[in-house]
Protein backbone atom coordinates (compact mmCIF):
# COMPACT_ATOMS: atom_id res chain seq x y z
CA UNK A 1 0.00 0.00 0.00
CA UNK A 2 1.69 3.16 -1.12
CA UNK A 3 0.27 5.68 1.50
CA UNK A 4 2.23 3.52 3.91
CA UNK A 5 5.09 5.18 2.80
CA UNK A 6 4.35 8.59 4.47
CA UNK A 7 5.31 6.95 7.57
CA UNK A 8 8.89 7.16 9.05
CA UNK A 9 10.05 3.27 10.21
CA UNK A 10 9.19 4.58 13.92
CA UNK A 11 5.71 5.80 13.00
CA UNK A 12 4.74 2.33 11.13
CA UNK A 13 6.43 -0.16 13.31
CA UNK A 14 5.49 1.24 16.61
CA UNK A 15 2.36 3.44 15.87
CA UNK A 16 0.23 2.14 12.53
CA UNK A 17 0.89 -1.44 12.84
CA UNK A 18 -0.82 -1.88 16.32
CA UNK A 19 -3.61 -0.08 15.16
CA UNK A 20 -4.09 -2.42 12.34
CA UNK A 21 -3.31 -5.35 14.60
CA UNK A 22 -5.91 -4.32 16.52
CA UNK A 23 -8.19 -3.67 13.50
CA UNK A 24 -7.38 -7.40 11.47
CA UNK A 25 -9.93 -9.82 12.83
CA UNK A 26 -12.70 -7.26 11.89
CA UNK A 27 -11.36 -6.50 8.26
CA UNK A 28 -10.84 -10.11 7.93
CA UNK A 29 -14.29 -10.79 8.76
CA UNK A 30 -15.76 -8.51 6.35
CA UNK A 31 -13.68 -9.50 3.73
CA UNK A 32 -14.76 -13.41 4.31
CA UNK A 33 -18.42 -12.58 4.07
CA UNK A 34 -18.07 -10.03 1.52
CA UNK A 35 -15.20 -10.76 -0.54
CA UNK A 36 -16.20 -8.53 -3.62
CA UNK A 37 -14.81 -5.80 -1.79
CA UNK A 38 -11.50 -6.57 -2.58
CA UNK A 39 -12.14 -5.86 -6.44
CA UNK A 40 -15.51 -3.73 -6.50
CA UNK A 41 -15.68 -0.10 -6.86
CA UNK A 42 -16.53 -0.14 -3.43
CA UNK A 43 -13.15 -1.50 -1.74
CA UNK A 44 -10.80 0.77 -4.11
CA UNK A 45 -13.05 4.05 -2.34
CA UNK A 46 -12.73 2.95 0.65
CA UNK A 47 -8.66 2.58 0.42
CA UNK A 48 -9.32 6.20 -1.52
CA UNK A 49 -11.00 7.45 1.34
CA UNK A 50 -8.29 6.15 4.00
CA UNK A 51 -5.49 6.81 2.27
CA UNK A 52 -6.92 11.21 1.11
CA UNK A 53 -8.91 11.85 4.36
CA UNK A 54 -5.84 10.62 6.60
CA UNK A 55 -7.98 8.09 8.63
CA UNK A 56 -4.12 6.03 8.70
CA UNK A 57 -2.91 9.07 10.27
CA UNK A 58 -6.05 8.98 13.19
CA UNK A 59 -5.55 5.21 13.98
CA UNK A 60 -1.63 6.10 14.06
CA UNK A 61 -2.77 8.86 16.62
CA UNK A 62 -5.37 6.75 18.44
CA UNK A 63 -2.51 4.10 19.41
CA UNK A 64 0.27 6.82 20.29
CA UNK A 65 -2.88 8.21 22.85
CA UNK A 66 -3.58 4.43 24.35
CA UNK A 67 -0.18 3.53 24.34
CA UNK A 68 0.64 6.89 26.40
CA UNK A 69 -2.35 6.45 28.78
CA UNK A 70 -0.87 2.80 29.24
CA UNK A 71 2.37 4.11 30.01
CA UNK A 72 0.90 6.44 32.96
CA UNK A 73 -0.66 3.13 34.12
CA UNK A 74 2.41 1.53 34.13
CA UNK A 75 4.43 4.27 36.09
CA UNK A 76 1.95 3.68 38.82
CA UNK A 77 3.33 -0.35 39.33
CA UNK A 78 7.03 0.40 37.67
CA UNK A 79 7.60 3.76 40.21
CA UNK A 80 9.86 5.08 37.59
CA UNK A 81 10.85 4.10 33.61
CA UNK A 82 13.46 1.37 33.19
CA UNK A 83 16.23 3.87 32.35
CA UNK A 84 16.00 5.77 35.23
CA UNK A 85 15.75 2.60 37.78
CA UNK A 86 18.62 1.07 35.91
CA UNK A 87 20.65 4.52 36.34
CA UNK A 88 19.97 3.76 40.57
CA UNK A 89 22.61 2.82 42.56
CA UNK A 90 20.77 0.62 44.70
CA UNK A 91 19.71 -1.30 41.04
CA UNK A 92 21.71 -4.27 40.00
CA UNK A 93 20.74 -4.60 36.47
CA UNK A 94 24.07 -2.78 35.52
CA UNK A 95 27.22 -4.44 36.51
CA UNK A 96 28.70 -1.38 38.87
CA UNK A 97 31.69 -0.34 37.12
CA UNK A 98 29.70 -0.35 33.92
CA UNK A 99 27.09 1.67 35.98
CA UNK A 100 30.18 4.03 37.08
CA UNK A 101 31.52 4.73 34.10
CA UNK A 102 27.85 6.17 32.79
CA UNK A 103 27.29 8.18 36.11
CA UNK A 104 30.57 9.77 34.96
CA UNK A 105 30.17 10.58 31.30
CA UNK A 106 26.50 11.84 31.83
CA UNK A 107 27.46 13.90 35.10
CA UNK A 108 29.84 15.37 32.33
CA UNK A 109 27.33 16.20 30.06
CA UNK A 110 24.41 17.52 32.77
CA UNK A 111 27.36 19.63 34.29
CA UNK A 112 27.43 18.13 38.07
CA UNK A 113 27.85 14.38 39.41
CA UNK A 114 24.97 12.12 39.53
CA UNK A 115 24.10 11.68 43.01
CA UNK A 116 26.53 9.26 44.92
CA UNK A 117 24.65 6.38 46.83
CA UNK A 118 24.48 8.24 49.78
CA UNK A 119 22.77 11.20 48.05
CA UNK A 120 20.50 8.56 46.65
CA UNK A 121 19.50 6.91 49.84
CA UNK A 122 19.24 10.55 51.93
CA UNK A 123 16.66 12.08 48.57
CA UNK A 124 15.60 9.03 46.47
CA UNK A 125 13.05 11.28 44.63
CA UNK A 126 15.47 14.37 43.94
CA UNK A 127 18.16 11.58 42.51
CA UNK A 128 15.78 9.77 40.47
CA UNK A 129 14.92 13.60 38.93
CA UNK A 130 18.53 14.27 38.01
CA UNK A 131 18.59 10.75 36.30
CA UNK A 132 15.28 11.60 34.47
CA UNK A 133 16.75 14.69 33.26
CA UNK A 134 19.79 13.09 32.20
CA UNK A 135 18.49 10.83 29.77
CA UNK A 136 16.21 12.88 28.23
CA UNK A 137 19.42 14.51 27.01
CA UNK A 138 20.85 11.60 26.15
CA UNK A 139 17.66 10.27 24.22
CA UNK A 140 17.76 13.72 22.04
CA UNK A 141 21.66 12.70 21.18
CA UNK A 142 20.67 8.84 20.45
CA UNK A 143 18.21 10.59 17.20
CA UNK A 144 19.23 9.51 13.52
CA UNK A 145 20.46 6.78 11.76
CA UNK A 146 23.73 6.65 13.91
CA UNK A 147 22.13 5.22 16.79
CA UNK A 148 20.28 2.66 14.68
CA UNK A 149 20.69 0.02 17.51
CA UNK A 150 18.52 2.70 19.61
CA UNK A 151 15.64 2.85 17.47
CA UNK A 152 15.00 -0.80 16.93
CA UNK A 153 14.88 -1.05 20.30
CA UNK A 154 12.68 1.99 20.99
CA UNK A 155 10.54 0.96 18.26
CA UNK A 156 9.81 -2.43 19.98
CA UNK A 157 9.09 -1.07 23.37
CA UNK A 158 7.02 1.25 21.48
CA UNK A 159 5.05 -1.41 19.80
CA UNK A 160 4.45 -3.24 22.50
CA UNK A 161 3.25 -0.26 24.61
CA UNK A 162 0.85 1.09 21.85
CA UNK A 163 -0.37 -2.24 21.33
CA UNK A 164 -1.19 -3.02 25.79
CA UNK A 165 -3.02 0.00 25.01
CA UNK A 166 -5.42 -0.97 22.11
CA UNK A 167 -6.05 -4.15 24.39
CA UNK A 168 -9.49 -3.22 25.09
CA UNK A 169 -9.95 -2.36 21.82
CA UNK A 170 -8.56 -5.29 19.98
CA UNK A 171 -10.42 -7.45 22.56
CA UNK A 172 -13.63 -5.46 21.97
CA UNK A 173 -13.19 -6.16 17.75
CA UNK A 174 -12.12 -10.03 18.51
CA UNK A 175 -15.55 -10.20 20.22
CA UNK A 176 -17.64 -8.27 17.78
CA UNK A 177 -16.19 -10.30 14.77
CA UNK A 178 -16.88 -13.45 16.35
CA UNK A 179 -20.74 -12.42 17.29
CA UNK A 180 -21.46 -11.23 13.90
CA UNK A 181 -19.83 -14.64 12.61
CA UNK A 182 -22.52 -16.18 14.90
CA UNK A 183 -25.46 -14.33 13.80
CA UNK A 184 -24.77 -14.92 10.27
CA UNK A 185 -24.23 -18.60 11.03
CA UNK A 186 -28.14 -18.46 12.95
CA UNK A 187 -29.63 -16.90 9.90
CA UNK A 188 -28.21 -20.13 7.82
CA UNK A 189 -29.66 -22.58 10.69
CA UNK A 190 -32.68 -24.35 9.19
CA UNK A 191 -35.42 -22.82 10.57
CA UNK A 192 -38.14 -24.56 12.77
CA UNK A 193 -35.27 -27.17 13.68
CA UNK A 194 -34.30 -28.57 16.93
CA UNK A 195 -30.81 -27.94 17.66
CA UNK A 196 -28.81 -31.06 17.34
CA UNK A 197 -24.99 -31.78 16.95
CA UNK A 198 -25.87 -33.01 13.14
CA UNK A 199 -27.54 -29.45 12.29
CA UNK A 200 -25.26 -27.73 13.97
CA UNK A 201 -22.05 -29.34 12.18
CA UNK A 202 -24.44 -29.56 8.59
CA UNK A 203 -24.80 -25.12 9.35
CA UNK A 204 -21.18 -24.93 10.18
CA UNK A 205 -20.21 -26.90 7.11
CA UNK A 206 -21.60 -24.14 4.70
CA UNK A 207 -18.42 -22.13 5.62
CA UNK A 208 -16.26 -21.33 3.05
CA UNK A 209 -12.04 -21.64 3.64
CA UNK A 210 -11.78 -18.07 4.02
CA UNK A 211 -14.92 -17.72 6.27
CA UNK A 212 -12.90 -20.41 8.66
CA UNK A 213 -9.63 -18.98 8.12
CA UNK A 214 -11.51 -15.59 9.26
CA UNK A 215 -12.77 -17.42 12.76
CA UNK A 216 -9.74 -19.18 13.14
CA UNK A 217 -7.52 -15.82 12.97
CA UNK A 218 -10.10 -13.86 15.39
CA UNK A 219 -10.16 -16.79 17.92
CA UNK A 220 -6.26 -16.73 17.55
CA UNK A 221 -5.68 -12.98 17.99
CA UNK A 222 -7.74 -13.32 21.08
CA UNK A 223 -5.42 -15.60 22.49
CA UNK A 224 -2.56 -13.42 21.57
CA UNK A 225 -4.45 -10.22 23.51
CA UNK A 226 -5.38 -11.84 26.59
CA UNK A 227 -2.13 -13.78 27.11
CA UNK A 228 0.90 -12.46 25.44
CA UNK A 229 -0.45 -8.63 25.40
CA UNK A 230 0.44 -8.03 29.06
CA UNK A 231 2.41 -5.20 31.33
CA UNK A 232 5.13 -7.75 31.74
CA UNK A 233 5.73 -8.10 28.05
CA UNK A 234 5.86 -4.17 27.51
CA UNK A 235 8.32 -3.98 30.69
CA UNK A 236 10.68 -6.58 29.09
CA UNK A 237 10.81 -4.00 25.81
CA UNK A 238 11.15 -1.18 27.82
CA UNK A 239 14.85 -2.63 30.22
CA UNK A 240 16.05 -3.97 26.23
CA UNK A 241 15.96 -0.34 25.30
CA UNK A 242 16.85 1.16 28.67
CA UNK A 243 19.73 -1.06 28.05
CA UNK A 244 20.45 0.09 24.68
CA UNK A 245 20.13 3.86 25.26
CA UNK A 246 22.61 4.29 28.40
CA UNK A 247 25.21 1.68 26.18
CA UNK A 248 25.34 4.59 23.73
CA UNK A 249 27.43 6.48 26.52
CA UNK A 250 30.47 4.00 25.75
CA UNK A 251 29.52 5.01 22.12
CA UNK A 252 30.20 8.60 22.93
CA UNK A 253 32.81 8.17 24.93
CA UNK A 254 35.00 6.60 21.84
Amino acid sequence: MDFLKNFDSYDLKARVYPALLAALPGLATLLAWFPSLLTSNAGAAVLTIINTCGLLYLFAELSRSQGQRAQKQLLKTWGVMPTTQMLRHADTSIDAEVKARYHQHLGGKLGKPLPTAEEERADPDAADKRYGSIVLWLMEQCRGPAHFLVLNENTSYGFRRNLYGLKPIGIAVCFTSLLVVGLFLLDRYPAQRPVTLPSVIATAQTLTPVQVGAIGLSLIVLVGWLFVVHPGWVLEAGKLYARRLLAACDKQLE
